[in-house]
């Protein structure tokens, strides 16, 4: 079997340390044979030869699970989505999600999408949560910490937390009900 040799004088490219040439003075091995079909050469660009160098952030425009997904990015000179290759798993749920692109070869249109920008659970669409409230989540349990208060709204109702230990309900209607036990329980108890 005939092996391919790679010339690794051409471009900048440097041979790994510890790799050898495959030549085909050397025995055939199914290893070999696998490592044969592997050339690793500079290539040069395709289409227009604009490069992108480093990591740019773009976009999941359209993905399903059996298609390769579409993105978009500064530098997409095709003036629409183009395919991506993905390292890793991307499905419908993740369209107009912002992700980490780099490119093959550095070409603008061979992009690979490398992983998704992290965003913080803290943020809503009202803005960054204060620094002086905390909020943890262990996947079961989510638990908000404030240093004075935490009061949740609804029209005419709120629930209020206060520092102090006291929990105070407002609204116009309460109803407690209860399949077990409904118990009032505190040093009095004042109905009315």
């Amino acid at each position: 079997m005939a092996t391919k040799k790679c010339d690794h004088n051409q471009g900048d490219f440097e041979k790994p340390t510890g790799v050898e040439t495959l030549t085909s003075d050397k025995t055939s091995s199914p290893i070999d044979s696998i490592l044969s079909n592997i050339v690793i050469e500079p290539q040069a660009p395709s289409g227009d030869g604009k490069r992108i160098n480093g990591i740019v952030v773009g976009r999941i425009i359209h993905a399903e699970e059996a298609t390769a997904p579409m993105v978009d990015f500064p530098g997409n000179v095709s003036g629409s989505p183009i395919k991506a290759l993905a390292t890793v798993a991307v499905g419908p749920a993740d369209n107009n999600r912002d992700v980490a692109l780099a490119f093959v070869n550095g070409e603008w249109n061979k992009p690979v999408i490398i992983g998704f920008m992290h965003v913080p659970q803290a943020q809503s669409q009202a803005g960054e949560v204060s620094k002086n409230v905390k909020v943890e989540s262990d996947g079961e349990t989510v638990t908000i910490s404030a240093e004075k208060e935490i009061v949740l709204k609804c029209g005419e109702s709120s629930i209020t937390l206060t520092k102090a230990g006291k929990v105070l309900l407002n609204g116009t209607y309460i109803s407690s009900r209860s399949k077990g036990v409904n118990r009032m329980r505190g040093g009095s108890v004042l109905l009315n």
